[in-house]
């Protein structure tokens, strides 16, 4: 897989989170929640990256460079699992799982994401 490629489905994977679900985000973009799942498996193209730009008011190109929101998708993501526990929706081994993911520095957070990605298919 090209760079590019990693990097599309890093910036896809953190607007799943920022839109709180696969469902969400393919509505925000009109296509089907399927479709969106193959596109984190790296199926989509130029066409369909400019799609997602144009869908959420994103800046051309959005989708082919690096973003710093990574760290703030993390933090939206704690803050949810940490609302979500403290509903008593999720373990406290979530949450400690949760902690030590917040240390990981960013370049190895996209690694493990893409190990958890791999074990949850």
């Amino acid at each position: 897989m090209d760079q590019i490629a990693k990097i599309r489905i890093d910036n896809l994977n953190c607007l799943i989170v920022q839109y709180g679900s696969i469902t969400s985000l393919a509505d925000a973009i009109d296509r089907a929640p399927s479709v969106v799942s193959q596109m984190r498996r790296g199926r989509f193209g130029e066409k369909l990256a400019r799609h997602i730009e144009a869908s959420l008011s994103l800046p051309v190109g959005y989708m082919d460079t690096q973003n710093a929101e990574s760290d703030t998708t993390v933090d939206i993501l704690f803050s949810k699992l940490k609302q979500a526990f403290d509903a008593q929706k999720i373990s406290s081994d979530e949450l400690m799982f949760l902690n030590k993911f917040r240390k990981v520095p960013t370049p190895k957070r996209k690694l493990l994401m893409s190990f958890l990605n791999e074990l949850c298919e």
